[in-house]
């Protein structure tokens, strides 16, 4: 079997082992469609270490340098979401279509959560604390902050007119917070919302996507959260907003593209209409914790 045109997509994440089953075809032509930004396919094997095997997608760009095409215009997120990778990761290339960011305004304005409808990017700062859950290998949750996280879904909710729980995303980096706030979710009846952890979520999209920082200590030296590559996904899967939890100073300390993000992210954002900052966190009897916020409980 031969084929003329072959197309790998999310190319980034096939490595050159892989993609010899394609090459074997005998195509006349192959495109290879990624982005150098995000994530890239992770060598397990020691001999693929040792022999440098990386993504087709990021050797032969590389190779061909200036002839490889960039697509810089930007359909999915308005020009405030897309702000802080544009910035960090695409050195300002992108250009959202104004046809896109009118559409995606329009119904963010129906929402009424945000204080500027041109702004639906917002950081909830929280003073959690985070934790390992015992079963979860070396996995980090933070109860606290998925407590705000949940408080935030269910006053969108509550507020916001047409938005379905379909609607909502919850990532985080960790598994062991995924599977908390997946029962913490079910518990309130709140159970399609959807939940995943970064390398779930490449090539996926939510109109409201709510990302858990979790880290309130710095992570050990090479740990997967400073890995530049999942922060450009992460910040990159929302269609109209996009609402981060987390505790601002421990992740600017991560490395400079969590700062640059971070910069970004006060720059062109806004703020909710309701405030969910939490000051402080007490354990209850139920062993959830509850949050006192600014202006009281």
């Amino acid at each position: 079997m031969q084929f003329g045109l072959i197309v790998i997509d999310e190319a980034g994440l096939v490595d050159e082992t892989m993609a010899i089953a394609a090459v074997a075809l005998g195509p006349t032509q192959m495109v290879l469609v990624g982005d150098e930004a995000q994530m890239k396919v992770r060598q397990s094997s020691s001999e693929g270490r040792k022999l440098q095997v990386e993504s087709i997608f990021h050797r032969v760009v590389r190779t061909l340098g200036e002839q490889a095409v960039t697509l810089t215009e930007h359909w999915r997120m308005c020009e405030a979401c897309v702000a802080p990778v544009n910035k960090t990761f695409y050195k300002g290339q992108l250009t959202v279509q104004q046809e896109v960011n009118q559409k995606r305004r329009e119904v963010i304005e129906g929402w009424q959560i945000f204080e500027d409808s041109e702004k639906p990017l917002a950081w909830v700062d929280v003073n959690g604390t985070e934790e390992k859950e015992e079963g979860m290998g070396r996995s980090t949750l933070n109860k606290g902050e998925a407590d705000t996280c949940l408080e935030v879904i269910k006053w969108i909710m509550k507020t916001a007119k047409g938005v379905t729980q379909n609607d909502i995303a919850v990532i985080a980096g960790y598994a062991a917070q995924v599977t908390h706030m997946e029962m913490i979710l079910q518990q309130e009846g709140l159970k399609d919302v959807s939940t995943g952890t970064i390398d779930k979520w490449q090539g996926g999209e939510k109109k409201i996507v709510i990302i858990s920082a979790v880290r309130t200590g710095m992570p050990p030296r090479g740990e997967f959260i400073s890995d530049t590559g999942r922060l450009c996904v992460t910040f990159s899967r929302c269609t109209h907003a996009m609402i981060v939890v987390g505790r601002k100073t421990s992740m600017r300390g991560i490395n400079n593209e969590w700062r640059d993000v971070i910069v970004e992210i006060e720059s062109q954002g806004g703020r909710l209409k309701q405030c969910f900052d939490v000051n402080n966190t007490e354990e209850t009897s139920k062993g959830h914790r509850r949050m006192v916020m600014a202006g009281g409980e």
